[in-house]
């Protein structure tokens, strides 16, 4: 008997830990969709990156493309993206 609680019960943690992962990945997602939307529309092929030909909608960010690619890439992931928007709030505060 203590052996199938045992089973059942491991059972139970494994089931708890794929939903809370799926969760957690789905919250990673949700909050990249929710904070940078423009990073999605920029992102025209979905492939989780922004090219420089796609950067070409935004005339700003393509002059500030090589600085912010900090990998030298030549693409645009979420963290880089998001120093672009840093740079832009900088300059907001400064001239404004």
């Amino acid at each position: 008997m203590y052996h199938r609680e045992n089973v059942f019960l491991n059972w139970v943690l494994v089931g708890l830990l794929i939903i809370s992962g799926a969760a957690f990945a789905q919250g990673i997602m949700g909050d990249v969709k929710q904070h940078m939307p423009d990073y999605i529309k920029l992102d025209l092929d979905a492939d989780g990156f922004i090219t420089l030909a796609e950067a070409r909608q935004v005339p700003e960010l393509v002059e500030k493309f090589g600085q912010v690619d900090v990998d030298g890439d030549r693409k645009l992931n979420t963290a880089e993206y998001a120093e672009y928007q840093a740079l832009l709030k900088r300059k907001a505060s400064t001239s404004g």
